[in-house]
């Protein structure tokens, strides 16, 4: 499982998520950061799959519109996903390690790398308290902000008022498998 790296500033969530999936180091995370410069948005699904793809070959797929479902047996064979959400404004982007059944909801939660913070989903907003987070945000979460909403607004909306579909699909997921 690739180790927890904490994201160094505001910007570099996609970069700290590929330098986590590639086994590197917090020293590692701006060079990522400026090849994908070169490339192109840093934030861009498809900028981020060229670089994971140059690197890493056929333990690299990209996914344009994965379900709950699909992320849930991903992560039962070992594969590290990368997932771009309305967390922020912007968007953002984190790694997901793996499932463990969610006691309050009869459910599963993720497993999950944010580089940045906890995330409060009831808030919608992050804890600017810490630096960084590793633990488990619920799939309602996880539905709400990487595959149903369509802004941080419309996915606070999502999850407050929706129920979750585990076929539907939306996610944009960067799937890599181990050597």
């Amino acid at each position: 499982m690739p180790k927890f790296l904490t994201q160094p500033d505001a910007r570099t969530c996609q970069s700290t998520c590929i330098a986590m999936a590639l086994d590197q180091t917090a020293d590692d995370i701006y060079d990522v950061r400026s090849a994908l410069e070169a490339m192109g948005e840093p934030g861009d699904p498809a900028v981020m799959g060229e670089y994971l793809s140059a690197r890493l070959g056929d333990r690299y797929n990209f996914e344009i519109a994965a379900s709950i479902n699909d992320m849930i047996g991903w992560l039962k064979k070992g594969e590290f996903l990368i997932t771009h959400g309305w967390f922020t404004d912007s968007g953002h982007v984190i790694g997901l390690k793996g499932v463990e059944p969610d006691q309050k909801t009869l459910g599963i939660r993720f497993k999950v790398y944010d580089p940045w913070s906890e995330f409060n989903f009831t808030d919608w907003a992050y804890d600017n308290d810490s630096i960084g987070f590793q633990g488990a945000y619920s799939a309602k979460g996880i539905y709400a902000a990487a595959i149903v909403g369509d802004s941080k607004h419309d996915s606070e909306m999502v999850y407050s008022q929706t129920g979750l579909d585990i076929n539907r699909a939306g996610a944009w997921i960067h799937r890599i498998r181990k050597n």
